[in-house]
Parts: C-alpha cells; structure tokens; sequence
C-alpha cells in the first residue's frame, strides 16, 4: 500500500523559471559579489590614497581609472546586499533555459515560450520529483531529506533545494572549473512546489506554512 504523500503538480514555465532560478542563486551571487568588492574596493583604496599623497593632481587616464574600480565597487556591494540575477539581454541566457527546460521533457525545436509539466511528492522518508516527458510518462527521482540543503520561498514557489558543493570561493578565477561546477549544478534536481496548490496527506489543500514546517523539520533531522 502506498504511503500518503503531499502533493503538488503544476504547469512551469519561463517566468517561473526565471524566479526559482534567481532565488537558487541569490546566495551564491553575494558570496562572489563579496569577494569581487574586496579585490576592487583595495584597488580603489591604493587609488585613492594615491590621490592624497598626490592632491588628486590625475591625468585623464588616472581618473577614468578611479571612476570605472569607484563605479565597480558600487555595483558589487549592491549585488552582495542583494544577489540579484539580471535576466537580461534575454539572449545570454538561452543556454539556461535550454538546458533546464530540454532535460525536463520540452522539444529545443518548439517555439518559445517553453513550459514543462512538474510534479513533486513530499513523503514521510524522501521526496518524489518528477516531469512529463516527450512521450507522455513521467520520469522520477527520488530523493531523501538528507540531500537537501534548504527550503527556498519565492512569491509563487515552495522549493526544496538540493545541496551541492562549489568548493572554494576563490575558484571561479578559475574560469574553466567554475564554469563547469555551475553547470553541473545546473544539472542537480530541486523539489519544486507551487504555493497555495499543494495537496496534503489527506488529500486536502495544505497551507504553504503547515507544508514548510513540514519539510523543514524533516530537513533538520537530517
């Protein structure tokens, strides 16, 4: 007999994806963008102690310097207090989308814009994901609670999102091994939820609070 599941089924699409994808990765972008202003707020230190020692007597080259690391360093603490990811021009990102939307089920031939059919089962011992494929089934992963690293509430979903380890923080000087960490990152599975359609273990409509307490504790457990 199965086990009563909490249940969610819901039709994703690229606006979702876009607000599951910036709130993964509103983390990861402070701890670079941390880093990025340490490096540029010493270049800017150097430069404008400099300009003490100097009286600020720049040529032009000394002063688009100054301006170009100041506006630099402004910009990288504003992403640091907010990790926001920036969907635009829409065309950087189309490899995103392909691979996020071509892995779950969608024709890289159809027309945009792209949805997928996802549904999540969030059970006593692990958590079910799966999506709708090409032919008509549904492909499934099971997960247990330990693989998760934290629960993620954005204005439309609930997810449940799966840990992976980057390594250093320094690493993405390495252009070529961050790269390749962030797409298999990419390629991890995340619990996706649609707030205010979840179904509980008694087939009746579970609130995004009760569902996250839920989950939460089964996380912490783990």
């Amino acid at each position: 007999m199965a086990q009563p599941r909490i249940t969610s089924t819901l039709t994703f699409d690229e606006k979702l994806f876009e607000e599951y994808f910036a709130g993964k990765d509103r983390p990861l972008n402070r701890r670079d963008a941390l880093i990025f202003s340490i490096g540029d707020g010493l270049l800017f230190g150097i430069w404008f102690w400099a300009g003490i020692l100097f009286n600020f007597n720049f040529n032009l080259m000394g002063w688009i310097f100054g301006i170009v690391v100041g506006l630099a360093l402004v910009l990288g603490i504003a992403e640091a207090l907010t990790g926001a990811t920036i969907f635009w021009p829409r065309r950087l990102w189309r490899k995103t989308y392909t691979r996020f939307f071509v892995r779950h089920g969608v024709d890289s031939d159809a027309p945009r814009p792209w949805t997928c059919t996802l549904r999540s089962h969030a059970g006593p011992n692990q958590v079910e994901m799966s999506y709708l494929t090409k032919d008509g089934s549904f492909e499934v992963l099971n997960q247990s609670y330990k693989k998760f690293d934290r629960i993620l509430v954005t204005k439309h979903l609930i997810v449940l999102i799966t840990h992976f380890d980057l390594g250093s923080p320094f690493d993405f000087w390495h252009r070529d091994t961050y790269a390749n960490a962030l797409a298999d990152r990419e390629a991890t599975e995340d619990a996706i939820f649609l707030r205010g359609s979840i179904t509980g273990m008694d087939n009746k409509p579970l609130s995004d609070e009760d569902f996250i307490a839920y989950v939460g504790r089964k996380i912490s457990r783990h």
